[in-house]
């Protein structure tokens, strides 16, 4: 199904194949940076390098019925298996290193990239017009988020599979209920919603499209055939919803972010600012200064709204000269409708982008249409070279969270979360006092915009400095606190257990070494962590060093001998806390011969 969308069937000569060429050329030429040398960031910490459910093929079932497997957090569930699958595929092969995630994204970029470059030569563009399309979708500098971060995949996933539904709903008229793009076309809605939500608009998509072409689905002599051709596609949809319905009403309703009209008022501005980061890519960054507007009457509300009416305005008017026009102008902000009406902790992501930069491919290409050939062709080409040069800075600053989040406190030194990851950076390099300062940083600039989770991470993270330095009475206060967040949680469980432990006769030896292995654990050298805690554990028996034993044991794939442990200590701890969390690591582990 890939190989047809991506050739575009027998439409696409052999010609066309040179477009595709300097595409996926132009692709790996920009992001191959983050694959030589691209890190795991933010979200991929616990949803991939610490996520015990992506270590083994036997746990896939699971993904499609538990969003808990998403992450490692006990907070962080999502629905997205086929994002998981990818995940698990390439632990399988590659295991945790970041090379092989990060080849992964671009690929898939690349694939996306193809299928717009292949979208517009359907849509009639010439061989040029379709190669600068493609290359403006690959090139421009707000892609950049979903090809190089790992957990933007969900995005770039999603929306190649909504290409992979487009094309096959272009591919001419279905003439039979045998056709095969019958069932083709609503698997391939089906993938991306099992990549991401947003998905969800597809068949809305449709339904315009058909209309703005003059064949309106519900009247009397179209809809027996319409109703073969969309009725799959709200299956599918219903199924999904009917499945989501649980974690989709505790964010509506039950624990919303933030109020539904905050929410719609605040995305009424957040469509402008999208709009002026396509338009002009300056002051891209991982986080954004954008303040929630609880009003209708707020300045910034009213002028986006005004803006919003002249979009309207002129997609109507467009109907009359070019209906497609129209279409791809609705396709920007209904694509965009998921996150508009779900409060998300995030308010504006550059990688929401993603599917929008679809439809603002196929606009830039018509616009470049209306243009002389003689200028116009050189003008875009040099336009898409500025904005690949644009791209592949923006890789590099992605390279390293230090660089990363550095970059984002400088472009929005009032938002607090870069400097909580700055603080991580500094503590990963061993440079303590400066991590202490960033965390300080970050609770006392604007602390109403730090999530659950950033105060979480905040207090457990500063508890770690503080017994990097040997402040035990803060590091435990430290921990303390995190636990009030959220009370199982792991890391602060095991490190405060251990304090206590330490205060109540723990041989400095044994502590030492603790500390070295729990070092190398955050570090990734789960060879040098796993001999740390052992030897710890010769010199001094301790519940918590044995728990975080447990877990490197996890992130190595041993698993007979993480079950082993985890039951010992269920069995001897006298710790009910530590239990409590040997027995849900138990749990989670995969089942394996010989552990009875």
């Amino acid at each position: 199904m890939i190989w047809w969308a991506v050739a575009g069937a027998r439409q696409v000569s052999t010609r066309r194949w040179l477009p595709v060429a300097v595409v996926v050329i132009a692709c790996f030429a920009i992001y191959g940076a983050s694959i030589r040398g691209g890190t795991f960031q933010y979200d991929d910490l616990h949803s991939v390098v610490g996520n015990p459910r992506l270590r083994t093929l036997a746990e896939v079932p699971s993904y499609f019925t538990d969003p808990g497997t998403f992450s490692s957090l006990t907070f962080g569930g999502m629905f997205r298996p086929l994002v998981l699958i990818s995940y698990a595929l390439t632990h399988a092969v590659a295991g945790e290193s970041p090379v092989a995630y990060h080849a992964g994204n671009v690929v898939i970029h690349a694939l996306a990239g193809i299928l717009v470059t292949t979208l517009l030569a359907r849509l009639g563009a010439g061989t040029i017009a379709a190669t600068l399309g493609g290359l403006w979708f690959v090139c421009h500098p707000v892609n950049t988020e979903a090809a190089v971060y790992v957990s933007s995949r969900s995005e770039s996933m999603c929306t190649m599979f909504l290409l992979i539904g487009l094309h096959l709903w272009l591919g001419g008229a279905i003439r039979s209920v045998g056709d095969w793009r019958l069932v083709a076309g609503p698997i391939a809605f089906a993938l991306a919603l099992l990549s991401k939500s947003v998905g969800i608009i597809f068949p809305s998509l449709l339904i315009l499209y058909e209309v703005v072409r003059g064949r309106v689905p519900w009247r009397e002599e179209n809809w027996p055939a319409a109703l073969w051709r969309h009725g799959p596609y709200w299956v599918v949809a219903g199924v999904y919803l009917t499945f989501v319905s649980g974690s989709l009403g505790r964010a509506l309703l039950a624990e919303p972010v933030r109020g539904l009209a905050a929410q719609l008022w605040t995305q009424t501005k957040a469509l402008v600012f999208y709009a002026h980061l396509l338009v002009v890519p300056r002051g891209l960054s991982v986080e954004h200064a954008f303040e929630v507007s609880e009003s209708a009457w707020d300045i910034a509300v009213l002028l986006a709204l005004g803006a919003l009416v002249s979009v309207v305005v002129v997609a109507f008017l467009s109907l009359r000269s070019d209906s497609l026009i129209g279409f791809w102008l609705a396709w920007m902000p209904l694509v965009l409708l998921p996150t508009l009406v779900v409060p998300l902790n995030v308010i504006v992501n550059e990688h929401r982008l993603y599917p929008v930069m679809v439809a603002a491919a196929v606009l830039f290409i018509r616009a470049m249409g209306t243009t002389k050939p003689a200028w116009g062709v050189p003008v875009v080409g040099v336009l898409v070279i500025f904005l690949g040069v644009l791209a592949y800075q923006r890789t590099h600053v992605w390279g390293e969270a230090l660089t990363l989040w550095s970059d984002a406190s400088a472009k929005a030194p009032g938002m607090p979360r870069p400097y909580l990851f700055i603080g991580d950076a500094h503590f990963q390099a061993g440079r303590h006092e400066e991590a202490l300062a960033a965390y300080a940083a970050a609770e006392q600039v604007n602390p109403q915009h730090l999530t659950g989770g950033d105060r979480l991470a905040l207090a457990n993270n500063r508890g770690a400095v503080l017994l990097a330095l040997g402040r035990h009475g803060e590091a435990m206060r430290s921990y303390e606190a995190a636990l009030r967040i959220v009370p199982d949680y792991e890391p602060a469980v095991v490190s405060l257990d251990a304090l206590r432990a330490l205060e109540g006769g723990r041989r400095p030896r044994a502590e030492v070494l603790k500390r070295r292995g729990l070092t190398a654990m955050v570090a990734g050298d789960l060879a040098a962590a796993e001999q740390a805690l052992r030897a710890s554990l010769e010199v001094q028996q301790d519940g918590s060093t044995s728990l975080a034993l447990g877990l490197v044991l996890e992130r190595r794939q041993k698993w007979l001998a993480a079950t082993e442990l985890y039951r010992r200590l269920i069995q001897v701890s006298p710790n009910p806390t530590i239990v409590t969390s040997a027995r849900r690591r138990l749990a989670q582990l995969p089942e394996v011969e010989g552990a009875r």
